[in-house]
Order: structure tokens, then sequence, then C-alpha cells
């Protein structure tokens, strides 16, 4: 089997597949178990991880023998995040969202397998604020995100599925996917005293992200009609606007309310 030693366009791909064998649900591997996923030679296989190591795109546990994502990646990582179109059209609106729930708020995509934080804003006048970094991985189910992208992508709810164990309770589960279809919004409190919600940001007629809310119990109060969440709901609407969609007219929650002109720009840019 040729390794493509010579041919830099070839080494290019092997490298990207070499780093694509990581994912959130599988952040570690010795190079066994890469071999496993990626049958090559096995010395070709050491001289690509190697490589990677070199230039700091793979790091390696020597006590453990075991590679992981390098921090070069998550360097690259957050700066093309923050490049993305839809980071930086909700830039200026979770600001404002910010500023006027006094929560941290967060937008997040799809990514194999679990919700992505791309921006996260925190910039509260609180004392103590919730701090998620960028880059960082929600849960698929458990978190209020993970619940949206199971609610309105088909991927992702398939991809999950595949995940799981078969004697999870999926009747209840779905009861609660499909609530948040009803109500367009998401709704979690996995850690005592924190409350998160989220709602769907549409482009082209599929989800392609959700901006969640997080705070304390004093800050964000139980399911049902409140000001953070009708706030959280115009920012989803404004959002999806920008992006070129008309808000959906079901689920209702996504067409209720709205936001006074101080606290959001009609359109995705920055307010001045």
């Amino acid at each position: 089997m040729a390794d493509g030693r010579g041919d830099p366009l070839l080494s290019v791909e092997r490298s990207i597949a070499v780093l694509d064998l990581f994912t959130s649900r599988r952040g570690t591997l010795t190079l066994a178990e890469m071999q496993e996923l990626l049958p090559w030679p096995r010395t070709t296989l050491h001289r690509y991880a190697h490589s990677l190591r070199q230039t700091g795109m793979l790091s390696y546990d020597t006590r453990r023998s075991r590679y992981r994502l390098g921090p070069k990646l998550v360097r690259l990582g957050a700066v093309a995040l923050n490049g993305l179109p839809l980071a930086e059209l909700a830039g200026p609106l979770l600001e404002r969202l910010v500023r006027v729930t006094q929560v941290t708020a967060l937008l997040t995509i799809w990514d194999g397998d679990a919700p992505l934080v791309v921006r996260e804003n925190d910039n509260t006048d609180q004392l103590v604020s919730l701090k998620i970094r960028e880059g960082s991985h929600l849960p698929a189910y458990d978190s209020a995100a993970g619940q949206v992208f199971l609610a309105f992508s088909p991927t992702a709810r398939e991809r999950f599925d595949s995940q799981q164990d078969p004697g999870a309770d999926l009747a209840e589960r779905e009861r609660t996917l499909a609530a948040v279809r009803r109500d367009g919004l998401a709704y979690t409190e996995v850690l005592s005293g924190l409350r998160a919600y989220a709602a769907p940001v549409f482009q082209a007629g599929e989800l392609v992200g959700a901006i969640s809310i997080l705070g304390t119990v004093s800050q964000l109060p139980e399911p049902g009609p409140s000001e953070p969440t009708t706030r959280l709901l115009a920012v989803c609407r404004r959002l999806t606007e920008a992006l070129g969609e008309e808000s959906p007219e079901e689920p209702g929650a996504l067409t209720g309310g709205d936001l006074a002109p101080e606290a959001l720009p009609r359109s995705g840019v920055a307010p001045e």
C-alpha cells in the first residue's frame, strides 16, 4: 500500500483522516485503537501520528500511551468558529441578550454527536457569572441545546439514537422532544440550582444552531412564559431572519412575543 510520502495532497488527506478519528465521545486513542479504525500499516500510521505531534496537531500522553487533539487545533478551531457567519451575526445579539437578561448566553452548532459552543457571552453585571468555554461540547441530551438539536435535526437524532442503550426510557425522551418541537423551547435543570433554556435558529428550512441562556434558579424561572424566555425566542427569530429565512409559523412560540426596540436590533448587524 502506497503511503503518499511523496504526494503532498495525499499526505494532507491522510493527516485529516487521522484527526477525524477523534470525536467528543472518543477524545483519546492509542495507536492500536487508531489502527482498528483506520486500517493502515502500523508504520504508516505511526509516521503520520508522529508528524502531527511535531506540528502540535496531536498531543501524546507518554504515561498512558494515548493521543489526543493538540493545542494548535484548539487555537485554530477557536479562530475558525468565531469566523463563522452564524457566529458573527449572533455576536451582537448575544451581547444584547446578556445585557437585558443578566445571564450567560451561548450559541451552539451540532458537531457530529454533540452540541459545540461556538460563541459565549457572560459579560453580565453580576458579581458571579456562569462561563462555558468556546469550543466545549455540551451533553447531547442532558442539555437544553442538545434537546433542540435532537428535536429539530433528523441527522442529529439519527446519530444520537444509534449510540443509545436499547434499555433507555425512549418513551419519556420522545415526550420531552415532542414538547420541545411544540414549544420551540427546551428546558433543563441538570445541576441543582442551575437552569438552562435553548431555542432553535433556522436557515434554508434547516436547523443551523441553537441559542441557550444559563443561570441560577433565582435568575431563570421554572418553565412557563417569562421575560427571559421571551427575549431568547426573539433573539432566535431575529437571527433566523438575519440568515435570510422567514421565522417558521410553527411552533407558535417562535413567532410569539417581541423585544422592545432598545433591547435588540431588528437586523443581525452589530448595534451602534
